[in-house]
């Protein structure tokens, strides 16, 4: 991989988060569970948020339009998602960490590879059932921007899974506040 500036920032952060979430794991923070319909609430958001990229970033290529739409519609949804995104993106190092902590090294980056490319299938699978052969549609299109547009589908607004976002978020900032004072 090539390092530019946009991949040392990314790789920074992740670095950084990575050892916040393990340094609260060993020292006086108190931690939260980890729990299957945890896991599975993080798997959701961070599928969703692949999928509604992957979908606006080809429903873009259709036309100059569209592509306006999109952007416009990825700007909304990040606004309104964004913060449970970036706190299931910090869960995911926690359990990292708590299995390196356990396991070893390894065994969190296998545990972390493999997560990220099920989300990524996940996603992928969604993104063949709206575009059969790959193929954007302009009507397909058009109908989903619509639907993410409404703040009924956000990832909080999810029954099976928002309460579990919102317990990941709340913990994500208390250990990024936790990091920031020491």
């Amino acid at each position: 991989m090539r390092i530019t500036a946009k991949n040392f920032c990314f790789m920074a952060a992740f670095v950084l988060t990575f050892e916040s979430y393990a340094q609260a794991q060993s020292d006086s923070f108190i931690p939260l569970a980890v729990t299957e319909p945890r896991n599975a609430a993080v798997g959701f958001a961070l599928t969703q948020a692949q999928f509604v990229n992957t979908l606006l970033g080809t429903c873009a290529r259709l036309d100059e339009g569209m592509s306006e739409s999109s952007k416009l519609t990825w700007s909304n949804w990040q606004a309104r998602n964004w913060s449970h995104v970036e706190a299931a993106r910090g869960w995911l190092q926690y359990v990292r960490a708590l299995i390196s902590s356990k396991n070893g090294q390894e065994a969190g980056a296998s545990f972390q590879s493999k997560t990220i490319a099920e989300i990524g299938a996940n996603a992928r699978t969604t993104l063949l059932d709206i575009f059969p052969g790959g193929e954007p549609q302009a009507a397909a299109c058009n109908q989903w921007l619509g639907l993410l547009s409404d703040p009924r589908i956000d990832l909080r607004a999810s029954k099976e899974f928002g309460r579990d976002l919102d317990d990941i978020l709340a913990f994500h900032r208390a250990v990024t506040e936790h990091a920031k004072s020491r």
